[in-house]
């Protein structure tokens, strides 16, 4: 939501920028200066559109082939538009490429707004096809389950389901609570680990396929 709500306003910005740059480049006597004045404005918005996205776009489930594709075609959607914004604002870019750049960019944030719509519903979608987890309903599996972003999304589950098996055996609070922080501050060296092991794996897999 909070993309396709920076994306709108992007694209409303870009879309009165050509206009209106080119009648105060008559209008006045400083276009430059108020060029550049929109600019910060609106590379602030792609700075926020961008880490949000960037943000957004993390599935803690395994995407399918479509739902895979449209997340690509966003990030893709989103560098051009990077770049269209920074070059339409460089000082040294002629009026009339500014505006090319500033429509493709207005365009693309168009684009997008449809783009993450879609992956809105394929999410919705994929996420009630997925089977009712016993540890959703408690708040250690929860905060397991946030932890667990930092590990391969086909990895997330069954390390959730280890670790709520684990505190499930504790025998008092303090082994519940001592075993639960001792996870959560091993994380980060758990999740990177995990990842080596799994570059590992591909290594290893895509050597055994060469042709010898």
């Amino acid at each position: 939501m909070r993309v396709r709500s920076l994306a709108g306003r992007l694209r409303a910005d870009l879309r009165l920028l050509p206009v209106s740059d080119s009648q105060r480049s008559v209008d006045l006597a400083e276009p430059r200066h108020l060029v550049a004045n929109s600019g910060e404005r609106i590379r602030g918005t792609v700075i926020r559109l961008e880490e949000t996205l960037a943000f957004g776009l993390r599935f803690d489930f395994v995407p399918d082939t479509e739902l895979a594709a449209m997340r690509a075609h966003a990030r893709n959607v989103m560098f051009v538009i990077r770049r269209d914004v920074e070059a339409a604002f460089s000082t040294s870019v002629e009026p009339v490429l500014r505006s090319v750049h500033l429509r493709h960019a207005g365009d693309l944030a168009g684009d997008l707004i449809s783009t993450i719509g879609r992956i809105q519903q394929l999410v919705l979608e994929a996420e009630a096809s997925l089977p009712n987890e016993a540890w959703s309903a408690s708040w250690a599996g929860r905060l397991l389950a946030v932890a667990a972003t930092v590990l391969p999304a086909e990895r997330r589950r069954a390390f959730i389901e280890d670790q709520c098996g684990n505190l499930a055996q504790a025998e008092s609070r303090r082994e519940w609570v001592g075993y639960l922080l001792g996870v959560l501050t091993h994380m980060p060296a758990i999740g990177a680990a995990t990842l080596a092991a799994a570059h590992r794996e591909r290594v290893r897999r895509d050597s055994g396929r060469r042709p010898r």
